[in-house]
């Protein structure tokens, strides 16, 4: 079997290194030892996993048609991003495919973590910053005192808002201190609170348990990619408020230039706006589940620890302990769905 691949479209020699998926470990020097056969399947000295030599030369056999990390151009990419993330719904189906005999590639996972993440996070904040400059100025009764602290703080959130007096009808006044910023993690759910803890605390864990890496030869790139894809349901919750927020300055344009009457749209609008904030707690719920199944899945079927129930189970019981403190240190509200 030769050590090189052949490309479609210039029939150029391109060397291929026979590394294994899972500890990275070069198998040339067990092909060196080929002299009268050629076998089909071999097994990897270092961890132990069987593989196809045809795999290991011929990597592009390996590739998930659906799967984002393995799209060679950037539209192709996008679709993949959607079908991913709609078969990452069903973590357990997901992990069957992304096991760690799946090569990552921790340049494109670094793309994942900026689409998921940052694209909506900054288009939120653009629309809102939008807003703050082509709304006119409202007195008394305005926002604040400065158009450019509107403009700033759509780029601090969720972590950080203006102190507010609330008047009748919750209505803001006045900044207490002109322009002043608090934390926002008061506001937000026990629920939230422990659903970010599912989030941060098993890639923690995971980082600590050295033996548990060492022997099942998990690498950190193998760590960062259940990471990244277990950051979903931040993606989801960040799209809805980006959604929110073009919808914000898309009425807006409306109302200031366009004139076109829209006062049904508008309407349901903001039906679904406080719907949301009013019953945030419980749409977290199903994160929370879907965290504990994802994680879950990522240690049994994907990275395939050893125990990997009662690592899941201590993630778990880390994440409680996680959501707990951070409740008594930022004063989050202990009723978690109320």
């Amino acid at each position: 079997m030769s050590g090189e691949l052949t490309t479609m479209d210039n029939a150029q020699p391109i060397a291929v290194k026979p590394i294994c998926p899972r500890c990275a470990y070069d198998q040339s020097g067990e092909a060196a030892r080929w002299t009268e056969t050629c076998p089909t399947r071999g097994t990897c000295p270092e961890c132990g996993l069987e593989f196809s030599w045809t795999d290991l030369y011929h990597p592009h056999r390996l590739l998930i048609p659906w799967y984002f990390e393995h799209a060679r151009a950037w539209s192709p990419g996008l679709i993949r991003l959607v079908r991913s993330c709609v078969v990452l719904l069903n973590p357990f189906a997901f992990f069957r495919h992304i096991t760690v005999e799946v090569a990552p590639r921790p340049r494109r996972l670094v793309w994942l973590a900026v689409l998921l993440i940052v694209v909506p996070w900054a288009l939120r904040a653009m629309c809102l910053s939008a807003v703050a400059l082509i709304s006119p100025p409202s007195i008394p009764m305005g926002i604040t005192r400065s158009t450019l602290s509107q403009v700033v703080e759509p780029w601090l959130w969720p972590f950080l808002r203006r102190q507010w007096w609330w008047g009748e009808n919750d209505r803001s006044i006045i900044t207490i201190d002109g322009d002043g910023y608090v934390t926002m993690t008061h506001m937000w759910p026990s629920v939230v609170v422990f659903a970010m803890g599912l989030i941060v605390m098993p890639g923690i864990i995971l980082a600590l348990l050295t033996t548990s890496r060492r022997v099942s030869k998990v690498r950190w790139s193998h760590l960062f990619r259940c990471f990244i894809w277990g950051l979903l349901p931040v993606c989801l919750m960040i799209w809805s408020r980006t959604l929110s927020a073009m919808g914000y300055l898309f009425f807006t344009i409306n109302d200031e230039y366009l004139k076109i009457n829209l006062r049904g749209p508008q309407d349901v609008c903001d039906v679904i706006e406080k719907f949301f904030l009013e019953h945030r707690q419980h749409l977290a719920l199903p994160a929370v589940f879907w965290l504990i199944a994802y994680w879950s899945a990522a240690l049994s079927l994907g990275l395939r620890l050893p125990k990997a129930w009662l690592v899941a189970t201590l993630c778990l019981i880390a994440a409680g302990l996680l959501g707990a403190i951070f409740t008594l240190i930022s004063g989050v509200r202990l009723d978690w769905l109320a």
